[in-house]
């Protein structure tokens, strides 16, 4: 019976313990394990993540997108709980934030995932040096509706990136930019600080064909946009 007790408290207060995901004005924010996600949507088919450690960053401008500083406005989104994700409609697809892991996924009004970030990948790497910038990394899966090509639009060709490792920043210094786009229709804009690494490798561990991972070696936090056309 005593045994039987301590269970149902130990279960209580993880209950009670569990990071619950906080709307914001123009998304939402979950805490866990000392890294913050956050989703912002800034248009219906233009959402932004950023991952960080301590007191949120001021953003910064992402030049890809021509996006400034600062937030979008707020406006009055519809919100679901189900499944242990807390979902945001942006009117075209479904942000969602996973309250036990913290990842990030992407959703057709269809309930059909479009793009994960892969269970627990989100990596923040220990404070170096005087600004104390940090590694850090992201994998993405795709959804149910497997993507053939994944390329880098660029002013005069387009570059194919399946199964390699390239480095991504300004197309000035003569690399591809890091904004990456499917036959689907979706995009991914790195927006951590440049040049970054983008593993596309079938060969890695984990990893199916085409699953895809961003890295910048010395980043204040984790900064991408999710856009669907």
């Amino acid at each position: 019976m005593k045994k039987t007790l301590s269970i149902l408290a130990f279960l209580l207060v993880a209950l009670t313990l569990r990071s619950q995901v906080v709307a914001t004005p123009a998304g939402a924010r979950l805490t866990l394990d000392s890294v913050t996600t956050e989703i912002i949507v800034y248009a219906p088919g233009m959402v932004r993540v950023i991952k960080y450690v301590g007191e949120r960053p001021e953003l910064t401008p992402c030049k890809a997108l021509k996006v400034g500083k600062g937030d979008p406005r707020a406006k009055e989104y519809r919100r679901a709980e189900a499944k242990h994700k807390y979902k945001v409609d942006t009117g075209l697809i479904y942000a969602a934030i996973n309250d036990k892991d913290g990842n990030v996924s992407f959703w057709d009004h269809d309930e059909q995932l479009i793009l994960a970030e892969q269970h627990k990948t989100g990596r923040l790497g220990a404070p170096a040096g005087k600004k104390g910038l940090r590694e850090v990394s992201q994998d993405f899966q795709f959804g149910r509706a497997q993507v053939d090509s994944i390329w880098c639009p660029s002013s005069r060709e387009h570059t194919d990136l399946r199964d390699r490792v390239i480095t991504v920043g300004d197309r000035r210094a003569g690399l591809p930019s890091p904004r990456i786009t499917t036959e689907k229709g979706w995009e991914i804009v790195w927006n951590s600080p440049l040049p970054a690494t983008l593993d596309t490798r079938s060969t890695r561990d984990g990893h199916k064909p085409s699953d895809i991972t961003f890295t910048s070696t010395a980043a204040p936090h984790l900064d991408y946009f999710f856009l669907l056309r």
